[in-house]
This record gives C-alpha cells, sequence and structure tokens, in this order.
C-alpha cells in the first residue's frame, strides 16, 4: 500500500513540475521544475516520457527558447528511452511505446532535426544522446526523417568537425547507427565526404584508440554490398592510400606515443581491435560479393599502395601479431590474391626461411594443414588462401600438379614439397588433415579439364602396391567407416568434379562394377548413420556424384544400366529428394553463405563454398532428367513405342494449352471491345464537356470584360463622390461667409437673424437630406457592383482548378 502511494506521490509531484512549467513565466522556476522531472524520470520513465511530451514539443517550437531548458527537455527524452542495465534494447517495452509517440508526433522529430544546427555545447551533447537512443528504436522513422530534411545529413556530418571531442565521438556513433540499412543514407553520407572526414579523424588518433574502431566501423558499414560506395572510395575520392596507410601504422606501434615503448609486450586489445576492423574493411573492398569490375580494380590498387606486401611481411615477419592477427591477415591476403594473377604472382615469389632451408610463403603456410598441433582457426585459413591461390590461376594449378609428382617436382622451385604436404595429409588418422587434402586437390581441378588428366597418370605409393591416385582415393572412399561422413564427403567432393568432361576417370572408374553397388548400398544404409544433417549431406552428394556419373557417360547402354540400377533400388524421385534436402541441410547453409571457413570446430565441416555454387547450378539440371517421363538421352529402338506415346501425350497437352489460349484470346478480345466502346463514349463525353468549357471560357471572358467595365464605373463613381464632398464643403464655406457678412450688415440682427437662419437651415437639411438620399444610392449601387464582381472571381477560379 505504500508503494501505491509513493507512485501516486510522485505522480502528483510530476503533475505538478508539468503545471509549473506550462504556466510560470518564472526562468528559474522552469529550470528547477525540468531539473526535478529529470531526476524522476529513470524511475518514472512512462508517465514522464508520455504525459510531457506535448508539453516538450510546444516549447521546442520556441525559436528563441533557453539553450539550457531544451538540453533538460532533450535528457528528459534520452533519459525515458534508456532502459535498466539488464534489460536490452531489444526487450524494453517502455522505450519502444515511448518512441512509437515521438513518432508519431507530426512535427517533433522536425524540431529535434533543427537542432543539430546548434553551436551551444550544452545542447549538442544531449541531442546526440537521444538521436542515438531513438535510432536503436525507431531506425527507420529517424532516416526518413533525416532524408526529407533539408540540411539533415549535411548538418549531422559537419558536427564531425567539432572541436569538442566528446560532441565529435558521439556523432562517429550517431552516424554508426544513422547508416545501418539505408543506401540513400549512405549515398548522403558519402557525397557529404564522410569518408574523407573519417579517415582524417583516424589519422590524428593513436593506434589503441577506441574512436578508430568507431571510424572504422562506419566506414566498413558505406562499404559494404554498396558498389557506387567502393567506386568512390577507390576512384573519385583514392582512399585506398590512406586506409592502407593507416593499417599500416596500427601494425607499427605508436612508439613516440609512450614514454616506455617495448616492442616485446603484447599488442593492446583496442589495438588488435582496430586492426581486424581494418583488415575487415580491406576485405569488404574485394568481397567475392561485390560487382567483379571493383574486386579486380581495388586488388590491383591494394597492390601498387603495398598493402599486400605489408600485409605479407606481417604474416610471416611480426613476432608479436599475436594469433588471432594472423589469422585475420591471411584471410585478408587470401582474398586480396583471390582471381588476381599478377597478386598471385606476387605471393607465390615470396620465400621464408624455414629452418634451414629457404621455402615458399604458400609451403610455410600448407605445413599447418598437415601440423595438428596448430590452431584450429590458423588450419582453416591455410586451406582458404590455398584454395584463393588456385583460383582462375591455371599457372599455379600446373605447378602444383607437378608438385604431386616424384618425378617432376624437383622442376618447380618456388612450390617444391607443396605437393607432398598434401598427399602425406591425405594418408593422416586425423579426419580434418584428410578432409582438407581433399578439398585441396579439388580447388587444382576446378576448371580445370587438362589437369585432371595429369592428376588421373600420378600414382600413390600408399599401400602394399603402387596405384594411381584415382584409384586410392576411390579405395578410400570404400574403406571408411560407417561414422566417418567427413572424409567422405571430401572424397565425394574431389570425385564430382573430377570426372566431370574427364572421360578417362569416367571409364576408370565404370571398370569395376562394385563401385556402383557400393554406391547404391552406401546410399541405402546412411540413413542409419550420424545426425540427420550429416545424412542429407552423404546422400546429397552420393546422388550428385551418381548424376554427374550419369550425365558424363557416352554409351548409351551405360547410361541405360545407371537408371537401371536407380529404379530397381533407390528410385528416382528418391534421388531427386536427396538433391533437393542437400541444400536444406545445415552444413549447406552455412558453407554456402561465406566463402571463408569459419566454423570454430572441425567436426561440422563437410563442405566447400565453391563447391556448392556448383552443387546449385548442377542440381537443377539433373532434376529435370529425373523427374520427366522421358528421358531423351537414353532412347533406343525398344524404347520407341513409349516415346510415341509420350509424344501423344505431349500433343494432347499441347492441343489443351492451345484450347485455353484460344479461350483466353476470345475473353481477351470481348475486354477489347468493351474497352473500345467505353472509350468511344469517353471521346464522345469528353468531346461534350470540352464544348462546353470552351463555352464556358468565353462566357468567362465576357464576364471579365464587364468586371474591368464595372471597375472603371467604380472608379469614376469614386471620383464622383469625392468630388462631390468636396464641392459641399466649398459650398458650405462660402454660406458661412455670407451668412456672418449679412449679420454685420443689419441694424437690429437678432430677431432678423434668427428668422433668417431658421428659413436657411430649412433649406439646407432638405439639400444635405437629399444628398444623403444620393449618396446611399451611390453606395448600394457600388456594393452591388463588388458583390457582382466578387461572384465573377468564384466562377472564374472554380474553373481553372477543373
Amino acid at each position: 500500500m505504500e508503494i501505491i502511494n509513493d507512485e501516486d506521490d510522485s505522480i502528483m509531484i510530476a503533475d505538478h513540475l508539468f503545471e509549473c512549467l506550462k504556466t510560470s513565466s518564472d526562468y528559474e522556476m522552469r529550470l528547477g521544475a525540468l531539473k526535478t522531472l529529470l531526476g524522476m524520470t529513470a524511475s518514472m520513465r512512462w508517465h514522464i516520457g508520455t504525459v510531457g511530451l506535448n508539453l516538450f514539443e510546444e516549447i521546442l517550437s520556441h525559436p528563441d527558447e533557453d539553450p539550457e531548458i531544451i538540453s533538460f527537455i532533450l535528457q528528459i527524452f534520452n533519459r525515458s528511452l534508456t532502459p535498466e542495465e539488464d534489460v536490452p534494447v531489444s526487450r524494453d517495452k517502455v522505450g519502444e511505446n515511448i518512441s512509437d509517440l515521438m513518432i508519431a508526433s507530426n512535427n517533433l522529430l522536425n524540431l529535434i532535426l533543427n537542432l543539430t544546427g546548434s553551436s551551444d555545447i550544452s545542447v549538442r551533447l544531449p541531442l546526440l544522446h537521444f538521436l542515438i537512443s531513438l535510432l536503436r528504436f525507431r531506425a527507420s522513422d529517424v532516416q526518413l526523417a533525416v532524408i526529407n530534411h533539408p540540411n539533415g545529413v549535411p548538418k549531422v556530418v559537419d558536427l564531425l568537425k567539432s572541436d569538442n571531442i566528446e560532441v565529435r565521438n558521439n556523432v562517429i556513433l550517431m552516424i554508426s547507427e544513422l547508416s545501418r540499412g539505408s543506401r540513400n543514407i549512405q549515398q548522403l553520407l558519402v557525397y557529404e565526404k564522410t569518408f574523407e572526414k573519417l579517415l582524417n579523424i583516424v589519422e590524428n588518433e593513436l593506434s589503441d584508440s577506441i574512436v578508430i574502431e568507431d571510424c572504422l566501423f562506419v566506414i566498413l558499414n558505406l562499404l559494404k554490398k554498396n558498389a557506387a560506395n567502393q567506386k568512390y572510395f577507390r576512384e573519385e575520392a583514392n582512399l585506398n592510400p590512406e586506409l592502407t596507410k593507416n593499417l599500416i601504422r596500427f601494425f607499427s606501434a605508436d612508439e613516440d606515443a609512450y614514454e616506455t615503448f617495448d616492442n616485446t609486450l603484447e599488442w593492446p586489445k583496442q589495438r588488435v581491435s582496430n586492426i581486424f576492423f581494418g583488415l575487415e574493411c580491406i576485405r569488404t573492398l574485394v568481397s567475392i560479393d561485390n560487382e567483379h569490375e571493383n574486386t579486380l580494380k581495388c586488388q590491383k590498387s591494394l597492390y601498387q599502395n603495398n598493402m599486400l606486401a605489408s600485409l605479407c611481411e606481417v604474416m610471416f615477419f611480426e613476432p608479436n601479431a599475436g594469433l588471432d592477427v594472423i589469422v585475420q591477415t591471411i584471410l585478408t591476403v587470401s582474398e586480396i590474391i583471390r582471381g588476381n594473377y599478377i597478386n598471385q604472382a606476387y605471393f607465390s615469389e615470396i620465400l621464408i626461411d624455414h629452418g634451414d632451408v629457404r621455402e615458399s610463403a604458400l609451403k610455410v603456410l600448407m605445413d599447418n594443414l598437415s601440423d595438428d598441433t596448430q590452431k584450429f582457426k590458423l588450419r582453416c585459413a591455410s586451406i582458404y588462401i590455398f584454395t584463393c591461390y588456385m583460383y582462375d590461376n591455371d599457372f599455379g594449378k600446373n605447378q602444383i600438379l607437378k608438385t604431386l609428382d616424384v618425378k617432376r617436382h624437383s622442376t618447380v622451385e618456388n612450390y617444391k614439397g607443396i605437393g607432398t604436404t598434401i598427399l602425406t595429409a591425405l594418408d593422416s588418422s586425423e579426419s580434418f588433415q584428410v578432409w582438407g587434402s581433399l578439398i585441396c586437390l579439388m580447388h587444382i581441378l576446378f576448371s580445370n579439364d587438362e589437369g585432371k588428366n595429369v592428376l588421373l597418370n600420378i600414382k600413390s605409393s600408399s599401400g602394399a602396391k603402387e596405384t594411381s591416385l584415382f584409384v586410392y582415393i576411390l579405395s578410400l572412399l570404400r574403406r571408411q567407416e560407417k561414422r566417418r561422413g567427413q572424409i567422405k564427403s571430401g572424397i565425394l567432393m574431389l570425385l564430382s568434379i573430377w570426372i566431370n568432361n574427364c572421360k578417362d576417370a569416367v571409364q576408370t572408374f565404370m571398370r569395376d562394377s562394385q563401385n556402383i553397388q557400393y554406391l547404391v548400398s552406401e546410399f541405402a544404409d546412411i540413413s542409419h548413420d550420424g545426425n540427420e544433417s550429416e545424412q542429407r549431406t552423404i546422400k546429397g552428394l552420393l546422388a550428385f556424384f551418381i548424376m554427374t556419373l550419369h550425365d558424363n557417360l557416352i554409351e548409351t547402354s551405360q547410361k541405360k544400366a545407371i537408371f537401371d540400377v536407380i529404379n530397381r533400388h533407390i528410385g528416382k524421385s528418391v534421388l531427386a529428394d536427396a538433391l533437393e534436402n542437400f541444400t536444406h541441410n545445415d552444413y549447406y547453409l552455412v558453407s554456402a553463405s561465406k566463402s571463408q571457413i569459419h566454423l570454430k570446430t572441425a567436426s561440422n565441416l563437410y563442405l566447400d563454398f565453391q563447391f556448392c555454387k556448383i552443387f546449385k547450378v548442377k542440381m537443377i539440371q539433373f532434376l529435370k532428367v529425373l523427374r520427366d517421363e522421358v528421358d531423351t538421352t537414353t532412347i533406343t529402338i525398344d524404347m520407341q513405342e513409349g516415346a510415341v506415346v509420350g509424344y501423344i501425350e505431349l500433343i494432347r497437352k499441347q492441343d489443351a494449352e492451345l484450347l485455353t489460349y484460344k479461350q483466353d484470346l476470345k475473353e481477351n478480345k470481348e475486354k477489347l471491345s468493351d474497352i473500345e466502346k467505353k472509350y468511344s463514349s469517353l471521346n464522345i463525353s469528353t468531346k461534350d464537356e470540352i464544348s462546353h468549357l470552351r463555352s464556358e471560357v468565353e462566357k468567362l471572358k465576357k464576364d471579365a470584360d464587364e468586371k474591368k467595365i464595372y471597375e472603371e464605373q467604380i472608379a469614376i463613381l469614386s471620383s464622383n463622390v469625392t468630388l462631390w464632398q468636396a464641392e459641399v464643403q466649398k459650398y458650405k464655406d462660402w454660406a458661412n461667409q455670407w451668412q456672418k457678412y449679412q449679420i454685420s450688415q443689419l441694424p437690429n440682427p437678432t430677431s432678423d437673424v434668427i428668422r433668417e437662419l431658421e428659413v436657411h437651415v430649412d433649406q439646407l437639411n432638405e439639400q444635405l437630406m437629399a444628398g444623403y438620399q444620393a449618396y446611399e444610392t451611390q453606395g448600394v449601387a457600388l456594393a452591388n457592383a463588388m458583390k457582382e464582381l466578387k461572384g465573377k472571381d468564384d466562377v472564374i477560379n472554380k474553373m481553372k482548378h477543373m
């Protein structure tokens, strides 16, 4: 009961303060009321934020309001939107509802944005705090208001030049919130040279300043998936060198900024975070998701500005960088060289002192694959840089193929040992090593039909006797235990790419009849192994391999034999379902979403990004083959009768479709006829209306001429009235003078004068009455004329708006 009373008392106090604020003209009383309301807002957010909203808006609407009053109102707004410490914004219903009311107010946001031009520090800071809070609740509405405000974005960006550090830093945070998810805001920000201003701030901050992180985060938002902004950043503003210069500075500590600088110490966490955001900005500029031309030009720019060289130095020659910095640097270098032959060639020529020998940078990184003592993220990054080096790099692929051949590996100096590392990992007892080795081999074969035949001739010395690498990998697949799905997925991906457009590999597979039987039995048994995602993955890969094999068989009899086995043991529809379900499992969704390997553990690493893209394209073709009633690629003489039946059915379907089209055509003709009739009648009525309007226009012209005549007559009458009034006054003056003269001539003027005056007064009254009547008659005529003119004006205005 006491709580209720306390709450009621607080409400009464707040309402009294509102009334005081509304009615009082004393500055100190109003300021005191606002201070008290601010102190109460944290515990009375809803009451103060809602009841006081209209009053606060009215106060803000006064252009000459005191800055301190405005400051307290903005602080109250911000505090009413601030949840308790342990409540996230997403679950703050009070703040959400108050923000709804603020947005619903017709003029409040406009008044708030007008304040961005204020130079008073007491207004600027609370204004920024409030806008940041409001953006977190209703970003799209605030963004729209900023766009529609005449100086919304320019005024906000101008605040970046503020001498007050706190204001500037809060502006950066506000722009960060403002630019999220709004392409229009992003374009306006770039137009106002936000990139340049943010990089200028970065340049003047210490490398471990959190302000740098905020600036780079905004730059990242403006660049991500925005081709126009990326082009502006790279070409028009030429900011790649600026970004390069700043990032290189982050890697080399601000030695002059510290009294006791020790290069052996770990880097500060904030400095590392700043480096991460800088690297992320670079990866955004060269992302695979960008327009291809944008990516290539930016890769070229980063090479010319020595960014690639600097990052390679960090990877291999910066002892205190730390694991996370090294991994992020490897990922960034990977995307800078991906698909760019010049950058790939530069990277391949980097040699590192590794023990007693000098080895290529790629070989040093690939050693991480077979070293199970290294961190998982570093091993994944090493695989990723290998795949990026292979991308669209025919020369590099051929050189790596030579290193896989024992007889030729010594002929490629810069690549020596890489093939041995890959093949060694293939024989490992660790599933991740085997999977990584298979992925590397697969990327060598992407878009490399000649390389598939070369790899087919490479021998493997594993096992009791020497055999081809292809046959060895097939045997490796059949030897896998039920639970080793990771290795199975790697093998099936590699073999699917290998046999595509490689008839020798297909024939090698078909020579052993047990291979087909293994695929069928494995497909049936897989439903009992692993979790659902693993089952869908392996089934989908088996189905994909079977269909790739069928697609690359030349002999019709072999194609028919494959489908006969499918129909007997699996069923086409089941195989088709397996292909579709593959694209809906968690492993696929994760791998297809991002080119980098970004899982935290090796146990869920099954698929490759590039393979997922190929699978998606080929799946459509395979589903069409599986779900067609007749496979036109397997028709033989014995199947002609069935083909004829199929064509008859097709003709029937086409006849039915033709009949439907004819009916549609008939209906459309009828609709067209109705439209033409309506148009004809509309045309006639329109002509009549135009004729009527023309006559009305002529009438209005005539009325306008009459109006002009009336106006001239009114002017003449007004002039006559003025002249008449002057004439009357003149006669009055003469009469007075004459009266005075006559009186002065009489011997006994009193009685005679009175009689004369009485007579004269009567005469004058009669004349005056007649004058008034004439004046009133003219006034009525003038009023009628004015009324008629107003009516004519109204008619003319109505006709203008028709």
